[in-house]
């Protein structure tokens, strides 16, 4: 299938279009997945180390006083919970659970990877879509005298930090389709402006193959397509320059090829009355010898 020019500009277009657009759109997600990524991971690294110092503070401060193990945990618990707000569970170092603040979450649709990697003395966070919520499950490992005493698992709500990248998501994606409608718009607008001039372009070329040399395109701008209609003007009169010049060439031609017509006929006019009676006599002087 063969495609105009107009179509071809059209979904060149288009295709730029869609490229750059989706590309912007990718980029931009990234962006915004990476600097919450950041947020997070940075509002998480002070939370366990403020953890791990107030834990380590409140565990001395227990022992000193001679208050029983389930009072740190209790003591722990309290506290922490109050001031951070969120839901938490307290473990001791094997891994029995302790105590818990706010319990409003099923564990059992937690990933669970961060607890596994906490076991192996990992730091790390699970970032958990529990239906319109958003929530991190975070363990910190708490270690006294270098002793491991116990965890701290929060789950902390960033609802609002993913809700608002996906919100200016799709606004980008709406803006890009708005832009996208209207690159299509200019598009059809200024492939119909070119092609029309290379319309007339092939209409105006085509006269000069018939040799019909008269008028001239008019130049509109001074862009590609000026310059293109400039060229084709001059390219014109060079062509009528020389057709004239041959057409002068040729009659000068034909001049001197009827100049040398008249001249050989003229000699051959002269030549013919002498050469017959010449020939005449030789005849005649022939025939009286015999």
């Amino acid at each position: 299938m063969k495609l105009s020019i107009r179509y071809k500009v059209i979904i060149g277009y288009v295709l730029i279009c869609i490229f750059s657009l989706g590309l912007l759109n990718i980029v931009l997600s990234k962006y915004m997945k990476a600097n919450n990524r950041k947020i997070i991971s940075n509002e998480l690294m002070a939370l366990r180390q403020d953890t791990q110092d107030y834990a380590e503070q409140l565990y001395n401060g227990l022992v000193d006083s001679f208050m029983s193990q389930e009072n740190f945990w209790d003591t722990l618990r309290f506290s922490l919970g109050r001031y951070y707000n969120d839901y938490l569970i307290i473990y001791d170092a094997n891994y029995a659970k302790k105590s818990e603040f706010n319990p409003e979450i099923d564990e059992d649709r937690l990933l669970g990877k961060s607890m596994d990697n906490s076991k192996e003395n990992i730091s790390s966070y699970d970032i958990n879509y529990l239906g319109d919520r958003v929530i991190v499950d975070f363990p910190v490992k708490i270690k006294v005298n270098s002793k491991d005493i116990g965890v701290v698992r929060y789950f902390i709500d960033y609802t609002n930090l993913i809700m608002m990248e996906k919100r200016v998501s799709a606004i980008a994606l709406y803006f890009s389709l708005v832009l996208g409608v209207m690159i299509v718009i200019l598009s059809v607008i200024n492939s119909n402006n070119i092609v029309k001039s290379i319309l007339k372009f092939k209409e105006f070329v085509g006269k000069i193959g018939e040799d019909n040399f008269d008028g001239s395109l008019e130049v509109a701008s001074q862009d590609e397509i000026g310059q293109l209609a400039n060229n084709i003007n001059i390219m014109k009169q060079r062509i009528t320059n020389q057709t004239e010049e041959i057409r002068k060439d040729k009659e000068q031609i034909e001049n001197i090829s009827n100049y040398r017509k008249h001249f050989y006929e003229n000699i051959t006019h002269e030549l013919k009355t002498p050469l017959t009676t010449i020939i005449g006599y030789t005849e005649l002087a022939m025939h009286e010898k015999t």
